[in-house]
């Protein structure tokens, strides 16, 4: 297998929050339609409340996004 896609969100509202849980739930079928792993690496938003239902674990986490980038 080919080496990690890695992503970083910026924002944890909606759009943000849902596409991190879809990549997290769905890892295995990603990595085999895709050929590769997929793998959130950075995620940035002020309130770390947005994470509740997201595993930060292997996350680098940023309070700003122009930091993160």
């Amino acid at each position: 297998m080919n080496a990690p896609l890695k992503i970083a969100i910026a924002g944890l509202g909606t759009v943000g929050s849902g596409t991190a849980k879809l990549i997290q739930t769905n890892a295995a079928l990603i990595a085999a339609r895709c050929g590769r792993p997929v793998r959130i690496v950075a995620i940035a938003d002020k309130i770390k409340k947005n994470a509740q239902d997201i595993n930060l674990e292997g996350i680098t986490w940023y309070d700003d996004a122009i930091q993160m980038v």
